[in-house]
């Protein structure tokens, strides 16, 4: 009887060893093994730039963004309400006055803003970032 049991014991372990090691070749998430707590980023860019006019102003501006987002459901919703986020950068950046688009801290403003806007008014929870690819003002 021992024998059987130290059999069993044995084989337990061997398909447990040969489960981990699986995963491990084939980049499959064990959250119960090191897993859980790691953050991925991942990433949704606007697509094309954005160009329009400043408040007040004949000036324009022109960008590109890209968010970093910690939820891959949250950027599949993000694409699929492309034109809402389209529309609201450029709210936001109409929204300014032409010396605010000249102080230091612009870009870190306008992410704010915009993470803002997009917090309340689309509901988007897990934006960590607004990248800008150009910011030129003209």
């Amino acid at each position: 009887m021992n024998k059987k049991l130290i059999i069993g014991i044995v084989v337990l372990l061997l398909i447990f060893v040969v489960g981990f090691v699986s995963a491990q070749v084939f980049d499959i998430n064990l959250p119960f093994i090191g897993g859980e707590g790691e953050d991925v980023e991942h990433t949704y860019a606007v697509e094309g730039s954005i160009l329009t006019n400043i408040k007040n102003s004949r000036s324009f501006v022109k960008t590109e963004v890209v968010f970093t987002v910690m939820s891959d459901n949250e950027v599949e919703h993000m694409r699929e309400n492309a034109f809402k986020i389209r529309d609201l950068i450029i709210d936001v950046l109409r929204s300014m006055e032409e010396h605010e688009y000249y102080t230091d801290n612009l870009q870190k403003v306008l992410s704010e803003r915009i993470i803002e806007r997009m917090s309340n008014d689309l509901g988007y929870e897990y934006i960590q970032r607004v990248y800008f690819k150009d910011l030129i003002t003209q």
